[in-house]
């Protein structure tokens, strides 16, 4: 009987999903059209690790990233705040690794690098929904460029690697992270569960009865 209900459970998280071919934010000029907020990273105190500090707004970050204020690429974007890799002065091949609390339904933000090719992943449950490769380099910091994925998939966790450089290893700055909205199942998927549930109790009924008689 379990076994059933968690296969009703997966099989309404399938539904839920939206159908392949997401729309990534590749070297965009603007990010989501309607995030729900922007973690711009001001008042951060630069070469503090950058960690849970904004868990309470549903973002934590991997190992190795760091906080930055304004010098690096100008602040990433004209801010005065941004994450980066290299405070500690040991710049590794470790990406920019974003979590969120709860999946949601898009993200974006910028990112430069010295110029090369980046990739950027996002994954659901330590699975990949989404990967692309995508052009990278300093001119974000004078030019809005945006990279992400929109909300037509559901993700908690977002890589994106920086290329190597002779100069600086996979030195990357990011600022300005847009959060799209909380994922939630879809209607239709609650319905298959509350239908498959109902089945699923007529069935015991049934074989009840048939037993009892």
């Amino acid at each position: 009987m379990y076994n059933r209900f968690r296969s009703l459970a997966v099989l309404a998280l399938v539904m839920a999903a939206p159908a392949a071919g997401a729309q990534q934010i590749n070297r965009a000029a603007t990010g989501l059209a309607a995030p729900a907020y922007t973690l711009d990273f001001e008042g951060q105190a630069a070469g503090t690790a950058a960690t849970t500090q904004y868990t309470g707004q549903g973002v934590f970050f991997g190992t190795r990233s760091f906080y930055t204020a304004s010098g690096w690429f100008a602040g990433s974007g004209g801010g005065n705040g941004a994450v980066n890799n290299f405070e500690d002065g040991n710049v590794t091949s470790a990406p920019l690794d974003i979590f969120f609390t709860q999946a949601v339904r898009g993200a974006a933000f910028q990112f430069i690098t010295n110029s090369g090719t980046s990739t950027f992943t996002a994954l659901l449950a330590g699975n990949v929904v989404s990967s692309f490769t995508g052009s990278t380099d300093t001119a974000g910091e004078s030019t809005a460029q945006w990279y992400g994925f929109d909300n037509t998939i559901a993700f908690d966790e977002i890589q994106a690697q920086a290329p190597n450089s002779s100069s600086f290893g996979y030195a990357y700055v990011a600022d300005n992270l847009q959060v799209g909205v909380v994922a939630t199942p879809e209607p239709a998927s609650m319905t298959l569960v509350a239908t498959g549930l109902i089945g699923m109790f007529g069935v015991a009924r049934r074989r009840r009865n048939r037993a009892a008689v």
